[in-house]
C-alpha cells in the first residue's frame, strides 16, 4: 500500500479526484427453498445401472425406467390420488445389477442403452454404402428407430502434385496420431499439433500437393480418433478417404436412446439382414450389498424422503441408520424413509409383519405403512394386489409434492381396493406406529387413516406426526440455507445483525395467516398465560467474539386436526299452548 493517498474498493489511489463505486450484494433476493425431491430405490427394467436416474415427468417414467418394481414406484409415487398432487422429483437407483444386451459388428459392438431383458429387443442392421455404412437401429419394446447414414469416411485427400506414386498414411505411436503425405515433398501433422479434422483440413490445405475436405456427417471429430491406416489413392485426379472405422459408431451413437458403441481393433462384419442384441439380463436377485451400495449413491443427494421397493428387515435397517446418519446435526441431509412389508398371505400375517417392522426399525424418522393397495395393471388391465410399500410411495410421493405443513391425514389415494382393517384393528395398527389406510364409505374413497410415523414412546406430535417431522427438518434446510452466505464474512455488529434480520425474515415468510396461505408457523394464545402470541419470538444472534455465532428463537408449528369433538346440551323447554 502506497504512504500516500488512499486505500479504496481494493485499489491505492494517489491522484486527486472523485471515486465510486456501487454495493450491490443487497439486491441479492432471499429466495430458495429446501428441496422436496423423493429417493426411490428398487429393482426395474431400466435406469442406470449403478447410477442415479431423474424422472422429473411422469412421461419419462416408461421413457427410463422402463417397467418393474421401481417403474411401479414412481408412478404411484408421482400419481398417488385424485386430490393431492405427488412428487415432481424423483431420484431413481436402479437396484439389481442388469447386463446389457450386446452385439458385435467386428470394427465396433453395440450395447443396449437400458441395460437387462429389454435390451434384447434391439435389433439393428448395417448395410455398406459404398466405402461407408448405413446403420439402422429399432428397439421394438419401447417402439423407437434411428437411422445413421454414411458412417465411416471422415476426410477427403485429393493429391494435386506431380508424383507419380503419392501415398497418405495414419500412423499411431503411444496414442499420437500422426497425417503422413507423400508426394514430391512430405507433410507430416499430428494431432498434438492439430486436435480437430477441421484445423487438419486447413493445414492440409496450406500445401502446395494436396488438398482436404471433411465428408460424412460427423461434426467435431478430434484427430486423435483416426485410427492407423493406408490410404487408397485412385482416379484422376487420386482421390483417398480417411476413416474413422469403428470410431465413427461412437460419435454417431452418442446421443442415441437406443444403444451406444464401443470400437475394437477388428474387420467390419457383414450384417446384411437385421440382427438382435442379445445377453440381457436383469442380473441375479439384488443381495443386502447392492441395497447398501444403492444407498451410498443418494448420501449427496438432497431429498425430502427415501422408498426402497423391498420388505427385508435387515435392507430396511441399513436404510434406517442411512436415513439417521443423513439427518444427523454434521450430515445437514434430513430426510424420512417410507416402508412397507413384502405382500402378505393374509390381512393376519400382513398386522403381524407390519407390527414387527415397526417395532423394529420404528422410530421418528420411519413411516411404517399399514396397506396393500388393489391397483388395475397398466400391463394386463386386471386388478392387482400390491405390497404395502407401494402405499409407502404414495404417501411419501404427496409429502414430496406438497409443503411440510400438510397433513397426510384423511387424504384420499387412488387405489382401486386394498385391505380392508376394522376400527379395532385400525387403532391396534395406530397404537404400534403404524400408518394404515381405510375405506371412506360416506364419500366413496379411500383415504390415509392418520399420517404418523412409527414413533410410539410419547405423544409429542413433532416426532409422531410426519408432518411434524416435515416441519422440523423444513425449518433447519431452510435457516442453513438462508444463512449460508454469511460464511466466511468478517464477524463484526453489523453483520450479526444482518443475520438476525435473515432469520428474522425466513421466520415471518412462514408465519400462516390470511395473506399467506403457506406456511409452519402460526400465532396463537399462550397456554401459560392466556394471551395472544405471536407466530414467533424471542429471536437472538449472538457472536462470541471468536468465530461462532449463535441463534435461538421460540416458533410456534401448525397442527392438524385429527379429531372433533361436538357436545349437545339437551335441555327441556316449556311449551304453552292456547286459544
Amino acid at each position: 500500500m502506497s504512504k500516500f493517498g488512499i486505500f479504496f474498493n481494493g485499489r491505492d489511489i494517489v491522484l486527486p479526484g472523485v471515486y465510486a463505486r456501487v454495493r450491490a450484494e443487497g439486491m441479492t433476493p432471499e429466495r430458495g427453498v429446501p428441496s422436496r425431491a423423493l429417493a426411490i430405490l428398487a429393482p426395474a427394467q431400466g435406469g442406470e445401472v449403478g447410477g442415479v436416474t431423474r424422472i422429473t415427468r411422469f412421461s419419462e417414467i416408461r421413457e427410463k425406467l422402463v417397467g418393474g418394481v421401481g417403474a411401479k414406484l414412481a408412478e404411484v409415487a408421482m400419481g398417488p390420488s385424485g386430490e393431492v398432487g405427488g412428487a415432481t422429483d424423483i431420484y431413481f437407483v436402479r437396484v439389481n445389477q442388469a447386463t446389457p444386451a450386446t452385439l458385435d459388428l467386428g470394427d465396433v459392438v453395440l450395447e443396449a442403452k437400458v441395460a437387462g431383458r429389454v435390451g434384447n429387443a434391439v435389433r439393428a442392421l448395417r448395410i455398406a454404402n459404398g466405402d461407408a455404412y448405413d446403420l439402422q437401429v429399432e428397439d421394438t419394446y419401447r417402439g423407437l428407430a434411428e437411422a445413421y447414414k454414411g458412417l465411416g469416411p471422415v476426410l477427403e485427400l485429393t493429391y494435386e502434385g506431380t508424383n507419380a506414386s503419392p501415398s497418405a498414411a495414419v500412423t499411431d505411436n503411444a496414442g499420437v496420431k500422426t497425417l503422413t503425405l507423400t508426394g514430391d515433398a512430405t507433410a507430416t501433422f499430428d494431432s498434438d499439433q492439430l486436435d480437430t479434422l477441421e484445423k487438419l483440413v486447413d493445414a492440409i490445405n496450406n500445401t502446395s500437393e494436396w488438398s482436404a475436405r471433411l465428408v460424412g456427417p460427423l461434426v467435431g471429430v478430434r484427430t486423435e480418433d483416426l485410427p492407423a491406416q493406408t490410404v487408397t489413392l485412385a482416379g484422376t485426379p487420386l482421390v483417398g478417404t480417411v476413416s474413422l472405422q469403428g470410431k465413427a459408431y461412437e460419435y454417431a451413437l452418442a446421443d442415441s436412446a437406443i444403444v451406444k458403441a464401443t470400437a475394437q481393433a477388428a474387420a467390419p462384419s457383414a450384417n446384411s439382414s437385421w440382427q438382435f442384441l442379445s445377453g440381457g439380463s436383469e442380473g441375479p436377485a439384488p443381495t443386502v450389498q447392492d441395497w447398501l451400495n444403492a444407498l451410498s449413491l443418494i448420501e449427496s443427494v438432497e431429498v425430502y424422503g427415501v422408498v426402497l421397493g423391498t420388505g427385508d428387515l435387515a435392507v430396511l435397517a441399513a436404510a434406517r441408520q442411512h436415513v439417521l446418519d443423513m439427518s444427523d446435526t454434521k450430515a445437514r441431509r434430513e430426510r424420512q424413509l417410507f416402508v412397507g412389508p413384502d405382500l402378505q398371505s393374509s390381512k393376519t400375517a400382513l398386522k403381524d409383519a407390519l407390527k414387527e417392522m415397526a417395532r423394529t426399525i420404528g422410530g421418528a424418522r420411519v413411516v411404517v405403512a399399514g396397506f396393500e393397495p388393489e391397483m388395475v395393471s397398466t400391463a394386463t388391465g386386471k386388478v392387482e394386489r400390491l405390497a404395502a410399500y407401494y402405499f409407502a410411495a404414495m404417501a411419501a410421493g404427496m409429502k414430496a409434492g406438497n409443503r411440510p405443513e400438510m397433513p397426510l391425514t384423511n387424504k384420499a389415494i387412488a387405489v382401486y381396493g386394498g385391505t380392508k382393517w376394522s376400527t379395532a384393528e385400525l387403532e391396534e395398527l395406530l397404537e404400534a406406529g403404524v400408518m394404515p389406510a381405510h375405506y371412506d364409505a360416506p364419500n366413496e374413497r379411500w383415504v390415509i387413516t392418520q399420517g404418523i410415523t412409527s414413533y410410539t414412546r410419547d405423544a409429542n406430535v413433532i416426532y409422531r406426526k410426519i408432518a411434524g417431522m416435515d416441519i422440523a427438518d423444513w425449518l433447519n434446510k431452510k435457516i442453513r440455507k438462508r444463512l449460508a452466505r454469511f460464511v466466511g464474512q468478517v464477524g463484526d455488529a453489523l453483520t450479526v445483525k444482518q443475520i438476525l434480520n435473515a432469520v428474522v425474515g425466513m421466520l415471518q415468510e412462514e408465519v400462516r395467516g390470511p395473506n399467506n396461505p403457506d406456511g409452519v408457523l402460526t400465532p396463537g394464545v399462550d397456554p401459560a398465560t392466556g394471551a395472544p402470541t405471536p407466530a414467533f419470538r424471542n429471536v437472538e444472534a449472538v457472536m462470541d467474539g471468536f468465530d461462532l455465532v449463535g441463534i435461538r428463537y421460540e416458533a410456534h408449528p401448525v397442527g392438524e386436526i385429527a379429531y372433533v369433538v361436538a357436545t349437545a346440551n339437551l335441555t327441556p323447554v316449556k311449551i304453552v299452548a292456547s286459544a
